[in-house]
């Protein structure tokens, strides 16, 4: 349950689209904090560092995350017609972005000449930015526990980055509740990095963790991907193939060594990974019943299963591209070293995990004039297949237009999944997703996509085939740059299990949402916004129950060195159908976004000052107060309060002049 966090002066103010869709993820528990913390990573190095568009490769664009594949396209195109951009404002001159995309993208972007790949790369070590980040929180009720360790959060980051081209840093963390000094070993979780890029025939080399991505996900994907939301034109899996990992997560990477070789149209990728990570593992047998991503090692049974398993990766991708086209095939597979416990459960009678797995998948994208369609087959153990086709078009200068098409066939398993689909997991599917973005006038903006799908086998909350449906249709005003008013409404309809005192079937429950946000400037240095939200949900038997919450947030920059920013929230939720979630503004780099159900309050206040061009510090203080009898779980330990404190610290120091 986790989202962008963006610290508002030393990153960028979070973007309307990215909000929406991070929320939207959230609900659905669909992503960890892991591939969020490396786009908060490259947005902040490009504040600092903003990105030259005239030597920008399509990675280094697609990075932003803030453009399409058609923008990205149109741009490399316009810059090897006409030569080099003179001016950002040029932008507006680039078929496909509007003011609004130049908006978005002038923090992070600049206009210069080009210079040398190998001139810069030989300096990049010397010119390079390096920064130690130290960071403390803990929840400060004192409360019984079943946890083996304290309840300090800990984590220290170094990290070293010169552009696109060199990184290496180094990760250690402990969670709340893990013991600190681990038979010696000091924080639970270490992760390091070595990663360069050039533009020679070794064109990328990856050595300690890092991530690889293939296609539009169907056989691997480990980066960051968006969701459902009202950014309809962002559908589109888009990343390098191999990427350094940098975020404090303990699944969803590979550890050991990655290169890419690269020679005019063509390139090639291989990887192989193997490390230990942790199990529950079936008492009599030692076999694996699962594979947990949490990371959390602060239980008797948590600490039992602590990398109990070697895990080994290995793929390879072959590519080549021409000047509207690209094309691609590749391959992933993965072993354990125990066998896996068939749990016999009927929902899982296709979808078992298993001893190994080996995927093969073909993927395409072709970009003319307006339109840019992509899309991804993949070949799985027993003949199992599964596919994605999309598309990005722009059907008139106002009209923005996608759609996507997906089928996981029965019985294919990705070996790591990333695909634009209903369930994150990769199971049984077909889905029909379309999106509009329709600009009627220059302060109007009007999205909403309608997605249709179905699952062919059981699910783990229907005991019987089942499908449903998604609706969102939301109108943004922005009369001016520094103000945005935004109304919204989200439909969903889902087959669950019903149970009642007549029958256990599997029928349509109903979730409805309405959300009205608006924030603005109120003079330079100074922001402010308010948001009203109000949920119902109907179960199949016909149960009703509503949910709503209010906040009212603030931000100042009081020097040039200071600032801060405190929200003040308001909420009533019958229960966890109606549980609402609120993007909150933390410290740099922090990610995470409470739900909320029950009654009650919760405000927060986040301080940020600079002591200096290179020693910088964040505190947080955060609490949440719970009315009328309303209690909460305390971390899952089985343990009830009223309430919860947390505090948080980081202090993060620059070894060279920022």
């Amino acid at each position: 349950m986790l989202t962008f966090c963006l610290c508002i002066h030393a990153v960028a103010q979070e973007t309307g689209s990215q909000r929406d869709v991070l929320e939207s993820a959230a609900a659905a528990r669909e992503h960890d904090g892991a591939g969020i913390d490396q786009v908060l990573q490259h947005l902040h190095y490009f504040r600092k560092h903003p990105l030259n568009l005239n030597e920008a490769s399509e990675s280094d664009l697609r990075q932003l995350h803030l453009l399409t594949d058609l923008q990205v396209h149109h741009l490399i195109r316009y810059r090897n017609l006409l030569g080099a951009l003179l001016s950002v404002y040029e932008l507006q001159a680039v078929p496909h972005f509007d003011v609004e995309t130049v908006r978005r993208l002038m923090p992070f972007i600049s206009v210069g000449p080009a210079t040398s790949f190998n001139q810069s790369l030989k300096n990049a070590f010397r010119k390079g930015t390096s920064m130690v980040i130290l960071r403390w929180s803990r929840f400060l009720q004192k409360e019984e526990s079943n946890f083996s360790g304290s309840p300090d959060h800990l984590l220290l980051k170094y990290r070293f980055q010169s552009g696109n081209k060199v990184y290496y840093g180094l990760t250690a963390e402990k969670d709340a509740g893990e013991i600190f000094f681990r038979k010696g070993r000091g924080f639970d979780f270490h992760s390091g990095h070595y990663f360069i890029r050039t533009d020679r025939l070794v064109e990328t080399i990856a050595l300690g963790d890092f991530m690889v991505n293939f296609g539009q996900g169907l056989v691997q994907w480990n980066s960051f991907a968006f969701s459902k939301g009202p950014e309809v034109m962002g559908i589109k899996r888009s990343a390098p193939v191999l990427t350094p990992y940098r975020s404090s997560g303990e699944t969803g990477f590979n550890r050991g060594a990655g290169i890419s070789l690269a020679r005019k149209n063509w390139s090639a990728t291989v990887f192989g990974s193997y490390r230990k990570v942790s199990a529950s593992l079936a008492d009599s047998s030692g076999f694996i019943s699962s594979l947990p991503v949490s990371g959390l090692h602060r239980t008797e049974s948590e600490n039992a299963g602590r990398h109990a398993v070697q895990l080994m990766n290995y793929g390879g991708r072959l590519s080549w591209q021409g000047n509207r086209w690209k094309a691609g095939i590749h391959t992933a597979g993965y072993e354990l070293s125990k066998d896996v416990l068939k749990l016999g459960k009927p929902y899982r009678l296709f979808h078992e995990l298993s001893r190994r797995e080996l995927n093969a998948g073909m993927d395409y994208s072709y970009t003319v004039n307006n339109i840019h369609l992509f899309g991804e087959g993949a070949l799985g153990k027993g003949g199992a297949t599964a596919f994605v086709q999309g598309g990005l078009m722009s059907l008139h200068p106002k009209v923005d237009f996608s759609f996507l098409l997906r089928s996981i066939g029965r019985g294919y398993r990705a070996v790591a999944p990333g695909v634009f689909a209903e369930s994150s997991s990769g199971e049984e599917e077909k889905g029909f997703y379309i999106g509009m973005v329709v600009r009627p006038a220059l302060p109007w903006q009007i999205q909403g996509y309608a997605d249709l799908y179905r699952f062919p086998w059981l699910r783990f909350s229907a005991d019987a085939p089942s499908g449903g449906e998604d609706y969102l249709l939301q109108c943004r005003f922005v009369p001016h740059r520094k103000w945005e008013a935004v109304l919204r409404f989200r439909s969903e309809t889902k087959m669950d299990n019903t149970t009642n005192r007549i029958l256990h079937a599997v029928l349509p429950s109903k979730r409805r949402n309405i959300r009205f946000h608006f924030s603005g400037s109120l003079f330079p240095g100074t922001e402010a916004g308010a948001r009203m939200e109000y949920l119902w949900f109907e179960d199949g038997a016909g149960a009703r129950s509503e949910g709503v919450s209010w906040f009212a947030e603030a931000s100042s920059r009081l020097t040039n060195r200071c600032s801060f920013n405190f929200r003040l929230q308001a909420f009533d939720n019958e229960n966890n159908n109606t549980r609402i979630y609120a993007f909150e503004k933390d410290v740099l780099f922090s990610s995470g976004i409470p739900g909320f159900s029950g009654k009650g309050f919760r405000y927060y206040l986040n301080l940020h000052f600079e002591a200096g061009s290179r020693l910088a510090c964040w505190i947080r203080y955060a609490q949440t107060i719970y009315k009328n009898g309303h209690v909460y779980n305390s971390a899952g330990n089985g343990l009830e309060a009223t309430g919860k404190s947390e505090a948080k610290l980081q202090v993060m120091y620059y070894f060279k002049k920022q």
